[in-house]
């Protein structure tokens, strides 16, 4: 809102120093000879800078969309590769422990007893 509110205002200082300098004077461009106002060459040098200036902005964000698809590339590539290795997990037998067989033992520790006060 408050781009549109600047823009908005510096539109209309444009178009008032357009209406009060209606005064002509020779400009040369290029090979030629024109006669033209001041608010009218202002009005011409603002449009072409906004579109340079757009153009910049243009160029900047080519950066952020390369970016951001090469990230969603990899972010494709690694979602097939999270799914390819459920499949796998899934299709893998399912074994239950062993009951008794492989039971594995406390360990005893020297400066602790039962309470975890340390024996004398």
């Amino acid at each position: 809102m408050l781009r549109l509110v600047v823009t908005l205002v510096f539109l209309v200082l444009l178009i008032a120093f357009n209406i009060f300098n209606q005064d002509k004077f020779p400009i040369n461009l290029f090979f030629t000879t024109k006669d033209a106002s001041v608010g009218v060459v202002v009005l011409i040098v603002a449009v072409l800078f906004f579109f340079l200036g757009a153009f910049i902005l243009w160029l900047s964000a080519m950066k952020q969309w390369k970016r951001a698809r090469k990230a969603e590339q990899k972010n494709t590539t690694l979602e097939e590769q999270i799914a390819e290795i459920q499949a796998k997990m899934a299709s893998l037998p399912v074994t239950q422990p062993s009951v008794g067989g492989g039971v594995l033992q406390p360990v005893k520790d020297n400066l602790a007893g039962p309470s975890g006060a340390p024996s004398a």
